[in-house]
């Protein structure tokens, strides 16, 4: 496995690039994010009680949905909006943290992947074409199926899960590709 350590952390750098692209150069996810017409308002009113970074849910169901049968969350579950708010930490966006937790995410994901890739049998001085297709079919399930759950379970679009696959497809193939040219002979 110390052989596969080069191509692990290239294809992690070349997924990590990929994924700024998309994210900070490309026009593709700066449209998924929308500004509430009423985003003052919103703030103001969060402001009142500043919540903790977290995860909410509004109607609030309670644990397992424990309030749905309450008249007053039905009502509010009727009415609507429904949805989840992430909350972060107050003051700017830090850049440096979350990138290098990307890129151990990557990380993670391309040595499993190499792990996979040498228990299915491939040996040194396998052909491009065979380490291809498995890298690049296990690092793409992982990528892209990961993120399902999102807009099954929470309403991220579905559009949103089309970028993802984009994004994913790319990075798998990206990883495919690398070891393919770095795989051991």
């Amino acid at each position: 496995m110390n052989e596969l350590l080069i191509p692990v952390i290239v294809a992690s750098a070349a997924c990590l690039l990929i994924s700024v692209l998309s994210w900070g150069v490309l026009p593709f996810h700066a449209r998924e994010h929308a500004r509430l017409p009423s985003e003052p308002e919103l703030l103001e009113a969060l402001r009142r009680d500043m919540p903790r970074p977290g995860i909410y849910s509004f109607p609030y169901r309670g644990v397992h949905g424990a309030n749905d049968e309450r008249h007053d969350v039905a009502a509010s579950l009727l009415r609507g909006p429904v949805g989840y708010i992430v909350i972060g930490k107050n003051g700017p966006r830090k850049i440096v943290g979350p990138l290098v937790q990307h890129f151990a995410l990557y990380l993670v994901v391309v040595a499993l992947t190499a792990y996979i890739a040498t228990i299915s049998g491939l040996k040194d001085g396998a052909p491009f074409d065979k380490v291809f297709r498995i890298v690049a079919i296990v690092s793409t399930m992982t990528f892209v199926l990961g993120t399902v759950p999102l807009s099954i379970w929470f309403s991220r679009p579905w559009k949103s899960f089309a970028l993802q696959c984009a994004e994913g497809l790319a990075c798998g193939a990206t990883t495919g590709a690398v070891f393919g040219w770095l795989w051991p002979l």
